[in-house]
């Protein structure tokens, strides 16, 4: 049974998490003390955003499941049990994880932060035995908290959250191409392609647009953290995402553009080899 008062409060924190980057600890029966970080996204990324990033391009969550599966893991961490401790050793130190879970949602926990006795949430996730009960306990918590203040600001947060790991896939595609090195780009291809499909991030920003406050994100400047990184947004995340639309279509055409040089050049230096090799009396 999922206390919904408790999911609420759980929402309130994963809100000011996302918006303020300070850390809430908060602690478990079983082991004790857990940090619960915004994190970041990218390669190294971990906490709130990590499991953001994760579930839309790992798993497709939309908007809504994904902040209920934030306020999910939330709840796991406080009140779940260790389903599964792994042990590693190094020396007498203990630098392995638990698998926390509750209502079918794992909450990924290190033992350890750059060698020292400090717990915190690296990821979240439905627990793949259980993938009925945390189906029925996302779509609960989206029933019960959908028009909820407190639900509407983790859905911006998300939104940002997701702007930032899309701007970091093009910065990725960028440095690939400029390296010419076209596994890497079709491995960021297709981590960018489901972004551009969203017709939900698109409809959010649409709704957006029409909203009234002294500051909104999504149409006033703001600014991103990406992988450290400041990215400054002039007139808003929805503005931020269509240029960067443009970016990776300019940047797909240029793909296009050196495959095909390539391949031109591949031609040319068989063609250059066999007459070589007919002037020389020998062919291979």
């Amino acid at each position: 049974m999922i206390n919904q008062e408790h999911i609420k409060q759980d929402l309130r924190y994963i809100g000011e998490i996302l918006k303020s980057g300070d850390s809430l600890s908060v602690k478990n029966p079983e082991v004790g003390f857990i940090s619960v970080d915004k994190g970041n996204v990218g390669k190294s990324g971990n906490g709130l955003q990590h499991i953001i990033e994760q579930r839309f391009e790992k798993d497709g969550k939309s908007i809504d499941e994904i902040s209920a599966v934030l306020a999910l893991v939330m709840n796991a961490t406080e009140d779940g049990k260790v389903s599964r401790n792994v042990e590693i050793f190094q020396g007498e130190k203990d630098i392995g994880t638990f698998d926390i879970e509750k209502n079918g949602i794992i909450s990924f926990v290190s033992k350890t932060r750059d060698g020292k006795d400090e717990k915190f949430v690296i990821t979240g996730f439905d627990d793949f035995s259980k993938k009925d009960e945390a189906g029925a306990a996302i779509e609960a918590v989206i029933a019960n908290n959908s028009y909820a203040p407190e639900f509407v600001i983790v859905k911006e947060q998300v939104v940002a959250t997701l702007a930032s790991a899309y701007i970091l896939h093009l910065d990725e595609l960028k440095r690939n191409l400029e390296k010419n090195d076209s596994k890497k780009v079709n491995q960021e291809l297709k981590k960018i392609e489901p972004y551009k499909k969203s017709e939900e991030l698109k409809d959010f920003f649409e709704k957006s647009k029409n909203q009234t406050s002294a500051h909104n994100p999504l149409t006033d400047y703001t600014v991103l953290d990406v992988d450290g990184m400041s990215v400054e947004c002039k007139t808003g995340l929805i503005s931020g995402m269509k240029n960067a639309v443009r970016h990776v279509m300019q940047l797909q055409n240029e793909v296009e553009r050196l495959t095909e040089e390539n391949e031109r050049l591949k031609k040319q230096s068989k063609i250059h080899s066999k007459n070589h090799s007919h002037s020389n009396g020998w062919e291979r």
